[in-house]
């Protein structure tokens, strides 16, 4: 008696799917999802020269806005001294105005608090007529 075997035909019911395609960011191109065209996408010259542009781009950026950061910071240090000159400048001021109208003592201490009122650790947070 010969023997009938049961043959599955979900096995052979698999069905093709797409791999989809790969960006690369660099290039603006899609290539083949798998890893033989990714890789020789990435060693070839256009991808290679592509990448190198971004980072000289991304070099030149970073640069500009160091040299912008360090010339804000130069003009807030000169801010900062114009108003620390000023400050003096009021407080001698008020120290004449004091000996030669003879006002109390308690007056002259509001007077120089009212200045120190206007900075704060360094810090500007009221200018004077500079």
């Amino acid at each position: 008696p010969k023997k009938q075997y049961m043959i599955s035909f979900s096995a052979f019911l698999q069905y093709w799917v797409s791999q989809g395609n790969k960006w690369c960011d660099f290039c603006k191109i899609y290539i083949a999802n798998n890893p033989l065209s990714i890789r020789t996408h990435e060693l070839g010259q256009r991808h290679k020269d592509n990448v190198a542009k971004r980072l000289a781009t991304m070099r030149k950026e970073s640069a500009a806005r160091e040299k912008e950061q360090k010339a804000a910071a130069r003009a807030l240090k000169e801010i900062e001294a114009k108003a620390e000159r000023s400050y003096q400048k009021d407080l001698a001021s008020f120290q004449t105005v004091d000996t030669s109208t003879g006002l109390d003592s308690k007056k002259k201490k509001t007077d120089e608090a009212q200045c120190s009122a206007a900075t704060i650790n360094g810090t500007i947070t009221r200018f004077f007529n500079i």
